[in-house]
């Protein structure tokens, strides 16, 4: 039976991640709540990941090295293995505040029928002190909302999920990679509710390598995701709510593309995104004036 001291078997997917990992482990081991697992997946590194690793002396932590095969795939390994009821996804270049875990769990256990409890995330600058930075992922009333105006949920890193019901929604979705949380978040929602801390506890690390960052991967796994859900109700009650949805995806794709001065791709997304819901382009020029 899951109690306030139930095993919590955190998962570190890392791919040449030697610059940030230290600190993420770090972060794990300094944690106010201790009765967890570490289980890091080393997805074919060619650095010193396994070195940094090596450094640390605690036997709850565990390595394991693979072929190259994706994100969404070696968090699927460690869950696999992971001996806990309760998983946590950590990227390898974010970092926990020491309460995070012991917070997080108690809220979790305590909400009847709640199958991931998630708080906000600090946007976090290396030069800067955290506690100056934005905060990202406040609490979500509608889910279903949120996911029609491509927001997520911040599974990796921020949110502990039962991993009865992990396995149940079908882990991550190994076709993709910058938005399989996202993707996750949507099947997991179909199984149960979602509950929230109103508070910062995880420093979302923000740099230039970062894989968020590739406009290519994010347009081709947003795309894969609304043609994958465009006849599921509970996302998309009508049509139009898909092709606003769809519009809305262009539209930011077409912005990011300009912001790169990438205008000939960026105008053809425009346009795409005008064909799907031609008031869209409309009302985001009327909030800016």
């Amino acid at each position: 039976m899951m109690n306030e001291n139930s095993l919590i078997s955190i998962i570190i997917p890392v791919y040449n991640g030697e610059k940030y990992l230290s600190a993420t482990i770090q972060s794990v081991i300094d944690q106010t709540y201790n009765n967890w697992e570490l289980i890091i997946v080393d997805d074919g590194s060619t650095d010193n990941t396994a070195d940094v690793v090596k450094q640390f002396n605690d036997n709850r932590i565990s390595y394991i090295k693979k072929n190259n095969t994706g994100v969404s795939d070696s968090r699927n390994v460690g869950a696999q293995i992971a001996k806990g009821e309760i998983l946590c996804f950590l990227d390898a270049d974010d970092v926990w505040l020491p309460d995070n875990l012991e917070k997080k769990i108690y809220k979790l256990i305590n909400e009847p029928n709640s199958i991931l409890v998630a708080s906000p995330m600090y946007l976090w600058y290396e030069s800067a002190d955290y506690h100056n930075c934005k905060i990202v992922g406040s609490p979500i009333i509608d889910e279903w909302k949120e996911f029609r105006e491509l927001r997520n949920i911040s599974i990796p890193s921020s949110s502990l999920i039962y991993k009865k019901s992990f396995l149940e929604a079908g882990m991550f979705d190994t076709n993709i990679s910058t938005s399989a949380d996202f993707d996750l978040a949507i099947r997991l929602r179909e199984l149960g509710k979602f509950t929230y801390l109103n508070e910062p506890l995880v420093l979302y690390r923000s740099h230039p390598s970062q894989m968020h960052n590739n406009i290519a991967l994010y347009k081709h796994d947003m795309i894969y995701i609304l043609k994958k859900y465009k006849f599921n109700t509970n996302f998309f009650p009508t049509r139009h709510e898909w092709r606003k949805s769809y519009s809305l995806l262009h539209f930011y794709i077409a912005v990011e593309f300009i912001r790169q001065k990438n205008f000939y791709n960026g105008l053809i997304h425009a346009i795409k995104s005008f064909f799907y819901n031609p008031a869209l382009i409309f009302i985001k020029i009327f909030k800016k004036i």
